[in-house]
């Protein structure tokens, strides 16, 4: 878990994750967290937020910016808490779950849904 600074220096937090629960806190700046098996999060404040989860119950809570999920259908929940003006989000789900992250044969989802928010 990373909880991200409240000050203009503090302004990308990153985590690149292997099979667990993955968290940012994160007040200003872009945050990112590759996830990969378990319940990824981030809740965001103000910059641009993704969040690339795989197999798990994804959470991104954004705000006033671009924010971006792409997910594996499990249970994923994208909040986009948008300000007039200031962007928008973007989700993209995988259809059928693919295999562990920890397997060494990764298939390709059988189809994607995409939509823009």
């Amino acid at each position: 878990m990373i909880f991200g600074g409240t000050g203009a220096d503090d302004l990308r937090d990153l985590i690149f994750a292997g099979c667990g629960d993955d968290s940012v806190d994160a007040v200003v700046g872009n945050d990112l967290v590759y996830g990969h098996e378990g319940n990824d999060t981030i809740a965001g404040c103000l910059g641009a937020d993704d969040l690339r989860g795989r197999g798990g119950n994804d959470v991104l809570t954004g705000s006033a910016f671009y924010d971006l999920m792409f997910g594996v259908a499990v249970t994923d929940k994208f909040l986009h808490i948008g300000i007039a003006g200031h962007g928008s989000g973007w989700v993209q789900d995988t259809l059928r779950p693919m295999a562990s992250c920890c397997s060494s044969a990764m298939p390709r989802p059988a189809a994607t849904s995409s939509r823009s928010i």
